[in-house]
């Protein structure tokens, strides 16, 4: 029994990409919870796993005591969290949800206030009317970041070469007792551009400049985390919302069992159908619930099917070298052929004269 939260403005199962949905309601009954239900119950006590999409309103003290209490159970949950809301029509990218930002962090995980970019990204299609004409074009865009530095050792990342995630954040830990895996991180030509994180508003319109500068701080960045509990609760020490039927639940938890799970990404756009990212990322976003609900069987099999190999990225000295031998090379070709038949014409025409000269010495003229 999966649970989706469909409140506070998370995806619901509808709205997911139609691959990822068919696979979860194959393996899974999933089942949409509601954590703004005015009868506070929270997430039911059947769910066996939770995922949480890019909720966009904020958490009232009920929700978060909800979702606290339910990690706090041992079951496990995957978090993807956006830093940013972000218009695609407008193009302007506004600050999120702090309230879930701070409950995470007593959990173990930052969730970074801005976007990665790297320069090892995924082109986009860009379509700009001019007149009576319409022209597409594909132009690399930063913050589509492919992460091809995947932990090797975890179930989740195991046999996946390469993700695509749209728009993320960039995550670091300050777990003291859950055990911290990084599942993955961007290149190390990746960046944060430093005037984003000032200011409130800001455009992530795809046709500007986007390259990073001297202020900007330098990656790779953590995309993607696992921990593994105990976990602290965000409420040890403060007063429980008011609600009877919260309160009436059961014993309160301050701290979780050994072992529960907890799965932060940074971006909830890698199971939007908007977006195009391929199917590794829905791959990714499979197995993390498959290793939420300790079933690792079909991991191998899936991210078979999900092979996404980009190109390394190639020094700059190594660049210009190859640029050189590629200009220069040819006409070295044409001239070292040129200077090499010019030479054998010559030894030719050397051989035939002398042949001429023996053959003139040896004939006797008629008289």
């Amino acid at each position: 029994r999966l649970g989706v939260v469909s409140s506070h403005g998370a995806m619901t199962p509808e709205m997911l990409s139609a691959g990822i949905r068919e696979v979860l309601e194959r393996n899974f009954t999933v089942i949409p919870v509601d954590l703004s239900d005015p009868d506070g119950k929270g997430v039911p006590p059947g769910i066996e796993a939770l995922l949480l999409l890019g909720p966009s309103q904020e958490f009232d003290d009920a929700a978060r005591y909800a979702l606290d209490q339910y990690l706090m159970s041992g079951r496990p949950l995957t978090a993807a969290l956006d830093p940013r809301r972000t218009n695609f029509r407008s193009f302007l990218s506004s600050p999120g949800s702090k309230a879930l930002r701070k409950q995470f962090e007593a959990y173990g995980v930052r969730l970074g206030h801005s976007f990665v970019l790297d320069k090892q990204n995924r082109p986009v299609q860009i379509s700009q009317n001019r007149g009576f004409m319409t022209f597409t074009n594909v132009i690399p865009f930063p913050l589509f970041v492919v992460s091809s530095d995947l932990n090797a050792e975890h179930p989740v990342t195991r046999h996946l070469d390469s993700v695509t995630m749209p728009f993320s954040a960039p995550l670091s830990t300050n777990a003291a007792s859950a055990n911290v895996s990084v599942l993955m991180r961007s290149s190390a030509y990746s960046w944060q551009r430093a005037a984003w994180k000032r200011g409130i508003v800001h455009s992530v319109n795809p046709m500007q400049e986007l390259s990073p500068s001297e202020q900007d701080p330098a990656g790779p960045f953590a995309l993607a985390m696992s921990l593994e509990g105990p976990f602290d609760s965000f409420f040890s020490g403060k007063d429980a919302p008011a609600k009877p039927a919260i309160a009436d639940a059961g014993k309160f938890l301050a701290r979780s069992v050994e072992g529960a799970r907890l799965v932060m990404i940074g971006t909830s756009r890698l199971a939007s159908p908007e977006m195009p990212v391929g199917g590794a990322a829905a791959a990714f976003l499979l197995n993390a619930v498959d290793w939420m609900a300790l079933d690792e069987d079909l991991i191998a099999i899936r991210s078979k099917t999900a092979m996404h190999r980009p190109l390394k990225e190639i020094p700059a000295k190594a660049k210009a070298l190859a640029r050189w031998i590629i200009i220069l090379l040819p006409s070295f070709g044409v001239a070292a052929f040129g200077v090499f038949r010019f030479r054998r014409k010559k030894r030719a025409r050397v051989r035939r004269q002398a042949l001429y000269s023996s053959v003139s010495q040896d004939v006797v003229p008629i008289t």
